[in-house]
């Protein structure tokens, strides 16, 4: 069993000394974390840093090759599969949709940890799936089908069905992979407030960095399968752990309404013109 934080609670979920490979190839290495209660962690790293890697053992989709995950501080793998299914949902990047389900139906499947031996519908569960539906505004359609909704449409449908679920740990892989602007601000505004209006616990993997600085609580960089920096205040993140973390020259600039950092990529247009190392405004 994990240790107590500094203030007696137990990380809802975290990982000590893990290591884990990928078709034979050693991916993360010596990994500890402690993802902290009711906030949205974040993973950041460039391609290769072993971010989905991590969420994929964190949520027992892969078996660690050394080192545990603990879940509620036990050893997750000593769970039972049902038992860890009502305690944390995942979602994974490219979830697979089966042809013409309805939305109520695919909000409806996050309902299976909870269905007894028979499989019976209960009040307990058409009211979970009428709160997911209402969190997150997909009510409206909830009679069409999913294959014929926009991507963030659809994006907010499988995030019903995790909250359908009713875990307190939520897991997302690239939720916003394909979507456009207006769909990456949609969804990332419902995962913000699933945080902190609804008490839940999210880690999600995001490949665009300043979404992740917008958003984020707490940041875990990776860099080479291993932990390079956590930072629990994004206004901290410096142009040094930046450009060491993507080995990219960058300028931090700042948003004016919150005052968090985000980080451009500094390029020269001319060979004539010296492009600076790092700078930071």
């Amino acid at each position: 069993m994990i240790e107590d934080g500094p203030d007696g609670d137990i990380a809802p979920l975290a990982a000590k000394k893990l290591h884990a490979a990928f078709r034979d190839t050693t991916v993360l290495h010596d990994i500890s974390v402690e993802i902290p209660r009711n906030r949205l962690t974040v993973l950041v790293g460039p391609n290769g840093s072993g971010k989905s890697t991590l969420l994929s053992a964190l949520s027992r989709l892969i078996t660690p090759t050394n080192g545990t995950v603990y879940l509620d501080g036990k050893n997750i793998h000593t769970h039972h599969t049902r038992d860890v299914a009502r305690k944390l949902g995942i979602l994974p990047q490219t979830p697979v949709l089966p042809e013409n389900l309805s939305v109520y139906d695919l909000v409806s499947r996050g309902r299976y940890p909870h269905q007894g031996l028979f499989k019976q519908w209960t009040k307990a569960d058409e009211d979970a799936v009428q709160h997911a539906l209402a969190i997150t505004n997909t009510a409206d359609f909830a009679q069409q089908s999913v294959q014929n909704l926009s991507g963030g449409q659809r994006q907010r449908c499988f995030i019903a069905m995790a909250l359908a679920q009713e875990t307190d740990i939520i897991l997302l892989d690239e939720p916003t992979t394909y979507l456009d602007l207006r769909y990456q601000v949609d969804v990332m505004n419902l995962i913000a407030r699933l945080c902190q209006d609804h008490g839940r616990t999210i880690v999600a993997v995001l490949h665009d960095l300043n979404f992740a600085l917008q958003y984020a609580d707490h940041m875990i960089f990776l860099k080479d399968g291993k932990i390079y920096q956590t930072i629990d205040d994004p206004r901290s993140c410096s142009v040094d752990l930046i450009s060491d973390v993507f080995a990219t020259d960058v300028v931090r600039l700042i948003e004016p309404v919150s005052g968090i950092p985000v980080f451009m990529p500094l390029h020269s247009k001319s060979a004539d013109v010296p492009c600076p190392s790092r700078v930071a405004i």
